[in-house]
This record gives C-alpha cells, sequence and structure tokens, in this order.
C-alpha cells in the first residue's frame, strides 16, 4: 500500500478538526431537522412527507461527509506506526 506523502500527513493534521467542518455539520442539523417545514405541509415524495424525504437526504449527505473526512482527514500516525511494527 502506497504511504501517504509528507504534504498529505501535514493536511491530515491541521484540518483535522477545522471551523470549515463544523460549519458544514451545522449546516446539515439545520436542513435535516424539519422544525421549519409547516405544520400543514402534505406534499408527498416517493411515498414519503416532503420533510421526511428531505430528512432522510441531508441524513445521507452528512454520512458522506463523514465518511469522506474519515478518509482525507483522520491522523493516521496510530495506523502507519502499527505496521511499521508488524
Amino acid at each position: 500500500m502506497n504511504s501517504p506523502s509528507p504534504c498529505s500527513h501535514e493536511k491530515r493534521q491541521k484540518g483535522f478538526l477545522d471551523w470549515k467542518i463544523w460549519v458544514t455539520y451545522g449546516l446539515l442539523v439545520i436542513i435535516g431537522v424539519p422544525w421549519y417545514w409547516p405544520a400543514n405541509h402534505e406534499k408527498i415524495l416517493f411515498g414519503m412527507p416532503l420533510w421526511a424525504v428531505c430528512s432522510l437526504a441531508t441524513s445521507i449527505m452528512a454520512s458522506m461527509f463523514t465518511t469522506w473526512l474519515l478518509m482525507t482527514r483522520w491522523p493516521i500516525d496510530a495506523v502507519q506506526e502499527q505496521r511499521h511494527h508488524e
């Protein structure tokens, strides 16, 4: 398996808990929680209320964003050290 370049490693350490990440999660929560939908909103999409489709889509986006973060920005020191000892 290829080891990441030193520049990539610095990016992972530096941007791990960047403020932009927290803002993105905050926006996803604001969009995903249906508190802004009117109580009498009855539009149906894919057999579900529109607010439920919106919440489900936002949940999928949050999962994809989390996966991207884990694959690109998670610190990798412990994993690399473990592989060197094997």
